[in-house]
């Protein structure tokens, strides 16, 4: 025995994929209706259902396993056999043919071969008043079985070995077993089971390659150890991924499908694959194993082989195999690439290989490299009026805003900058029955840097925001700026910063001073203050500002200019921040005017802190006029009012540590004890440096009630 590593054996696995004869029968499926779909009621339905699709005026031999999940194992192996006499498989219970089935045998069948002992002797009498000639196969375990259906095959120059417990992966292997008349032989821990030895020891001689179908803990060292031929291990570290393991190995050298099955491979619907296998190595297709559905591995195997028109056809029902493997029969991501040409962006391509009869709308959309969505478009009817043979489309996307309309697509505008370059494009295609494929392209094609103007390959807009700093004395906006061609500030003469309102009137303008043009910095920014020029820090001459708080600015242009004359200038129209946090904070109150002496009253403060949000204040109350003692003031904590003393005519309001400066509203309760007339200062006070941040008053006359 030689044992050889996966590379090695590409040529020897080739030549056998290669070499197989097709069925006659089998090659007579109707590829002009294909089949998205083979399903059943249950399982035996789908069985009869597959076998419809190769044989729909009935089969002369079939293979007929035990439809029993507890019995299934025995006919793991029944693909080469089946493969080999042309026959579809059936599945039956062991103790009643269904009917299905029995109608269907009655068309043309002569010959059963049962592959388990399971199936009991009244099925079996079914079968011989159906005057079949039945031929039983079943052994006393699992391991026998799979040596009678071995010796059923000619001419046998390789074998697969693979557990007897896990069933996927044996179903791995069936159709490429079954195209190329390879037994299936089953193993356990314990080593090869002694039938199987015996049979393996009368073919040996002819015997050029060994496969073993899973891990250590699947298949022993032992058994690969006593195995014929050069010997190959394929495996994986669960099922599907060996699964994916065996179809990259034995299809490495096939270019392209015309036809991919996929099947559920957990355990409860691994019949499926079973009674299909002969139909995928008849098509000479792979069996691709889901859990429900595609995962990013399995996807990326059929998306790279399967042909232009090719097509997936799943086992079993939209509750076992989900409707998104179907995806690639629908829609395929064409080409995803640059434009520069009528539209200044991005195209996607996609094509609908069955038409757009069933298509209710389609959404094409954008992202970059974090997930965030740059633009979309949802197709418009005129779309769907296109007819004849034409399958292909395509969306253009324009960076410069969003696209004209031309009545096929309702063009999104695109969220991001020039320099935000799309990661991947989604295409979404919706049925009218409530169906929904889609399909991501990453591969861009083409150089984004062509969609730059000459300016924005030199200098690139950064944030354009709303600033309020108590730390830096800022209220107001900051534009930043970087530059991008390998230069620095140092490389500048000049550079002006200038904000604009939405009628293009100049707000104010900031230039640099030579201790910024002294910088090695590529990342700068500037800032303006709304409550005149900010202090000079040595490095901006600030300029004042044009107008009043409520001219907010449109739009920010840099300019720069090199030490070579050469000039560049970019704008920035997407302010971020809230401008109304610019404003001077506010304070009212709902206390009435005029009041009723001995009444309790209840009334709010709210406060709106704006600009100086998150400043820790306190709110000092002061009497102006009237006498402390004639009145009683609480505030609300809780579901408490609690006393707000005063001293020396003032009364503080909050912690001695402050609190932050917030929107809120504070309730409060005051009993007036003596008519007149109270005079009340409310202030916010800053706590850092004492100042008054927002001031309000309020006088309240007291009357007697008559």
């Amino acid at each position: 025995m030689q044992r050889k590593s996966k590379v090695v054996s590409f040529l020897l696995v080739t030549v056998l994929l290669f070499s197989f004869i097709f069925p006659t029968a089998l090659f007579a499926l109707d590829n002009n209706a294909p089949v998205d779909r083979i399903y059943g009621a249950d399982r035996y339905e789908t069985a009869l259902n597959v076998a419809k699709t190769a044989y729909p005026a009935g089969a002369e031999t079939v293979v007929l396993a035990p439809g029993a999940q507890a019995n299934l194992v025995d006919a793991l192996t029944a693909a080469p056999l089946a493969y080999s006499k042309n026959a579809p498989i059936l599945l039956t219970k062991n103790n009643e043919l269904p009917s299905s089935v029995k109608s269907y045998l009655a068309l043309k069948t002569e010959t059963v071969y049962v592959v388990s002992k399971a199936i009991s002797s009244a099925v079996i009498d079914e079968l011989t008043a159906m005057d079949i000639e039945v031929i039983e196969l079943g052994g006393n375990n699992r391991f026998h079985t799979a040596t009678n259906i071995a010796e059923e095959l000619e001419n046998v120059t390789g074998i697969f070995v693979t557990t007897g417990v896990n069933n996927a992966d044996a179903l791995s292997i069936a159709p490429i077993a079954a195209a190329n008349g390879m037994p299936i032989l089953l193993t356990n821990l314990n080593g090869l089971p002694a039938e199987e030895a015996a049979y393996l020891k009368e073919i040996k001689d002819n015997i050029t390659q060994s496969y073993v179908i899973g891990g250590l803990s699947a298949v022993p060292q032992a058994v690969e150890d006593v195995l014929p031929g050069e010997v190959l291990r394929i495996s994986g570290n669960d099922r599907f991924l060996t699964n994916l393991a065996v179809l990259e190995t034995f299809y490495a050298g096939v270019p392209k499908f015309e036809a991919i099955f996929a099947a559920n491979g957990t355990n409860a619907h691994l019949a499926d694959a079973l009674v299909a296998s002969t139909l995928a190595a008849a098509k000479g297709a792979p069996m691709v194993l889901v859990n429900y559905e595609f995962d990013a591995a399995a996807k990326a195997f059929v998306d790279s082989k399967l042909s232009a028109n090719g097509r997936v056809t799943a086992l079993g029902g939209e509750a076992i195999v989900a409707p998104s493997v179907l995806t690639p029969n629908y829609v395929r991501a064409e080409d995803f690439g640059v434009v520069t040409s009528a539209v200044n962006g991005y195209s996607v391509g996609f094509r609908l290989l069955s038409g757009t009869d069933k298509v209710a709308a389609i959404e094409v959309s954008l992202f970059d490299q974090h997930g965030q969505i740059l633009a979309k478009n949802v197709s418009r009817n005129k779309l769907f009026s296109i007819t004849g043979n034409n399958n292909q489309f395509s969306s253009p996307f324009n960076i410069n805003g969003s696209y004209a309309g031309d009545d096929y697509w309702d063009y999104g505008e695109w969220a991001g900058s020039v320099y935000d370059i799309p990661a991947k494009a989604v295409i979404t295609v919706h049925h009218f029955d409530g169906q929904t494929f889609t399909v991501e392209n990453t591969n861009l094609t083409g150089n984004p840097e062509d969609l730059l103007t000459e300016d924005e390959k030199h200098l690139k807009a950064e944030d354009f925001g709303v600033v309020t700093s108590a730390a830096s004395g800022v209220y107001g906006y900051s534009v930043g700026f970087s530059l991008i061609d390998g230069k620095d500030a140092s490389d500048l003469s000049a550079i002006e910063i200038s904000l604009y309102d939405e009628n293009n009137n100049l707000l104010a303008k900031n230039t640099a001073t030579h201790r910024v043009l002294r910088l090695t910095a590529t990342q700068l920014s500037s800032p303006f203050n709304i409550d005149g020029p900010f202090a000079d820090d040595g490095y901006w001459n600030y300029g004042a500002w044009n107008g009043t708080i409520e001219d907010i600015p449109a739009k920010a242009v840099i300019k720069v200019t090199y030490a070579n004359g050469r000039t560049y200038t970019v704008e920035n129209t997407k302010l971020t921040g809230d401008p109304a946090k610019l404003r001077q904070p506010e304070i009212t109150t709902s206390l009435a005017d005029n009041v009723t002496v001995g009444n309790d009253i209840e009334y709010s403060v709210s406060t709106v802190a704006n600009r100086y949000t998150g400043q820790v204040v306190r709110v000092k109350t002061t009497l102006t006029e009237g006498n402390a003692q004639d009145f009683a003031l609480m505030y609300q904590e809780g579901d408490e009012f609690k006393p707000l003393p005063f001293k020396d005519g003032v009364a503080w309001f909050g912690p001695a540590a402050g609190f932050p400066f917030s929107d809120a509203t504070s309730n409060f309760k005051i009993n007036f004890q003596e008519a007149g007339t109270y005079t009340f200062k409310v202030e916010v006070v800053r706590l850092s440096d004492g100042q008054v941040l927002a001031t309000a008053t309020q006088s309240v006359t007291a009357e007697t009630a008559e």
